[in-house]
């Protein structure tokens, strides 16, 4: 069927459809579309003619979903353009014209680095209510392991954009460290580092936001994430055993979290670790990543990005034993969280495990089909005995 496609309310057309619904942060991957259409703008002064476009995208099969898109005649803007420090000024950020760069490409929301001071996020897809990434940040100000909040720009009701302080670091993982794994580097001593920096976060959250007991609600929602979202996946028996275990949840203490913390969200820099990216997991509603969760939900997401390293520096190197390299860096993170928190729930945690893998067996299958073989391989050794 054909899809309607509208032009923008003052600027002419949009951007070409296929590349709209080909990109990687594009939600509707799979679904029929039936219309794209402009609803809304961010008119910009100051920006030479770029604007920001809230478009509504229509499917076949009901619903509709919201994107932003940040445009100069009728493409998307590039990263060394103006609208970005206009944009960042929006959210009351001093930021001058000047040299800006995309930090990366191919991300679920656009990146922007200013003059090297500000990182300016423009999301995505737009859902109404607070964002976590502001909520966090704003509570963590002072806290040296987390950017500096600077700015958000909200728009009936939703965020569309923030800024916050640049950290100039080196990323702990992805490339880096399966480099050094193929190479024959054990990285235990980083695997040791990114466990207690996880602990210190989660008591600074802890302090600042509070906790509240864990509930059948609770239990019923994480359930709920992990085993509605599956594409091509069965639930087995063994599964279904490790997920009852989610039980645990009832009577502990729970809090506010990170939401999707892995070894490409902590830098190393000249102040210590520094987490980044607090917006949570892509593949979850905004409401439900806002929600308190149990601390485990980013231990376990911190040890799979651990497995799936070890898993990909195998590609590289047949010889490594990433199986066994993975035990031992899963205690060694452990343990080094522990130091800070005290004893852990086991079986909590990897029931968490679980439903984390779940959840990234179909994110890879939506946008990412190339990453599948991580997940595909980690995901069995989940539910052995002992593991």
């Amino acid at each position: 069927m054909a899809v309607k496609r509208e032009k923008s309310l003052d600027h002419g057309a949009l951007p070409d459809i296929a590349a709209l619904t080909g990109a990687r942060w594009f939600a509707g991957k799979g679904r029929d579309v039936s219309g794209i259409g402009q609803v809304d703008e961010i008119a910009l002064d100051g920006a030479a003619g770029a604007w920001v476009a809230l478009i509504d995208v229509a499917y076949e099969d009901g619903g509709s979903e919201r994107y932003t898109l940040a445009l100069r005649d009728g493409q998307e803007c590039g990263g060394n353009d103006p609208v970005w420090a206009t944009l960042a000024r929006r959210a009351g950020v001093d930021a001058k014209p000047g040299r800006s760069r995309f930090l990366a490409e191919d991300l679920s929301n656009t990146v922007v680095s200013i003059d090297d001071r500000f990182v300016l996020k423009l999301f995505r897809r737009l859902e109404r209510g607070p964002h976590p990434e502001a909520e966090l940040l704003e509570a963590l100000t002072g806290f040296a392991q987390v950017p500096e909040l600077a700015g958000v720009v909200d728009h009936d009701g939703m965020t569309v954009a923030l800024v916050e302080e640049y950290v100039a670091g080196a990323p702990v993982g992805w490339e880096g460290l399966i480099a050094r794994l193929a190479a024959g580097d054990d990285a235990l001593d980083d695997v040791g580092d990114l466990g207690r920096m996880a602990a210190t976060l989660h008591e600074e959250l802890a302090a600042r936001l509070g906790t509240r007991i864990g509930n059948g609600t609770d239990v019923d929602a994480e359930r709920v994430s992990a085993g509605t979202r599956i594409v091509g996946v069965e639930l087995s028996p063994a599964i279904d055993a490790r997920l009852a275990k989610l039980d645990r949840l009832v009577g502990v203490p729970l809090q506010r979290v990170h939401g999707d913390l892995h070894v490409g969200q902590v830098l190393r820099t000249s102040r210590g670790l520094v987490a980044i990216d607090f917006e949570g997991d892509p593949s979850l509603p905004l409401a439900e990543r806002s929600r308190e969760r149990s601390a485990l939900v980013d231990l376990a997401s911190l040890l799979l990005s651990v497995d799936h390293a070890g898993c990909a520096a195998a590609r590289r190197q047949a010889s490594f034993d990433w199986r066994g390299w993975s035990r031992r860096a899963r205690t060694v993170c452990v343990e080094a969280y522990e130091e800070t928190v005290g004893s852990i729930d086991p079986e909590l945690l990897r029931a968490l495990e679980i439903a984390k893998e779940l959840r990234e067996l179909d994110y890879a299958t939506r946008w990412l089909p190339e990453w599948l073989y991580a997940p595909r391989a980690v995901l069995p050794t989940l539910l052995e005995d002992g593991a």
